[in-house]
């Protein structure tokens, strides 16, 4: 969808969730940063359509609760120690994404719709830092699944940052929706080009060696093979002793002076 620019965020994102199963497509689960899930319209829409959706909110936000509405933080800081879950949000950089997560049940009472309403809530075990999730779900979803899609969202955002820098994603000035659209349809282009050849070329034949038509196909292969290099015939190579420097006085003679050279003296060794 060609951008609007006067449209905020959340309301392309709605008529994105409106047109996509229109279209015959279906989906599971929609995750989202706080700015869709601080934002009531993306997920009516996705309750009213039945699909399930893990948005991020602030640690501010109010929920209800069976016990009253709280702040989500307020919530965190109720959870017993033993209730705290730790699971992994996805792989990383530097390994599995590793949190502390507690689920909390929520009840709409806006708009009391079927379907289950949640609070999981991340903790990072080292600077207890917290992060909250909206959560509805159709059917029941264990909080290891909530958790797997929650951090779904860091490789969408990896892949953006991935297409910004080797594909120039947010390099077009947007003047006209058309061109925008071409250009963002080519860097994905160009972006899932590249991704395929990086995995072409780290994928070498059982026998350790790649295959000669990868090799035409893609040249770059020889530089990541270790191919055993045929030796050249001819005598060995024999080790060539140095003349070591002469011995004696050394002496120093002036050169003649002349209108072109300056005074300058020059070294001989006797």
């Amino acid at each position: 969808m060609a951008p609007d620019a006067r449209a905020t965020k959340p309301e392309p994102a709605w008529v994105m969730i409106e047109r996509f199963p229109a279209a015959g497509h279906r989906v599971g689960w929609v995750t989202g940063d706080e700015v869709y899930g601080g934002s009531p319209n993306p997920r009516t829409a996705l309750e009213e359509r039945g699909i399930g959706y893990v948005l991020a909110v602030a640690r501010s936000a109010e929920a209800s609760t069976g016990a009253g509405g709280f702040r989500a933080d307020a919530l965190a800081a109720k959870v017993p120690k033993r209730v705290w879950q730790k699971l992994s949000a996805g792989r990383g950089a530097k390994g599995q994404r590793f949190y502390d997560w507690a689920l909390i049940d929520l009840i709409d009472l806006a708009d009391p719709s079927p379907g289950r309403h949640q609070l999981p809530i991340r903790r990072n075990h080292t600077t207890g830092e917290l992060a909250c999730y909206r959560c509805h779900s159709t059917m029941p979803a264990s909080l290891a699944t909530l958790v797997r899609d929650a951090g779904s969202r860091w490789r969408v955002e990896e892949t953006f940052q991935s297409e910004k820098g080797l594909a120039g994603l947010d390099e077009h000035p947007v003047r006209r929706s058309p061109s925008w659209a071409r250009w963002v349809a080519l860097a994905m282009l160009a972006h899932a080009f590249l991704a395929a050849a990086r995995a072409d070329e780290h994928t070498p034949t059982h026998t350790g060696r790649p295959d000669p038509t990868d090799l035409q196909r893609n040249p770059t292969l020889v530089h990541h093979c270790r191919c055993p290099t045929p030796s050249r015939p001819g005598p060995p190579a024999q080790l060539v002793r140095l003349a070591t420097p002469p011995s004696g006085a050394i002496t120093s003679q002036s050169l003649p002076t002349t209108n072109r050279i300056p005074d300058m003296k020059i070294t001989v060794y006797s």
